[in-house]
């Protein structure tokens, strides 16, 4: 993988456990 498709990861899993962490 490049470091841009890792950094694409990286941000869509903190936006993922973000929202989760808002509905708790």
């Amino acid at each position: 993988l490049t470091n841009d498709v890792v950094n694409v990861i990286n941000i869509s899993i903190g936006t993922a456990l973000a929202i989760l962490m808002k509905q708790t």
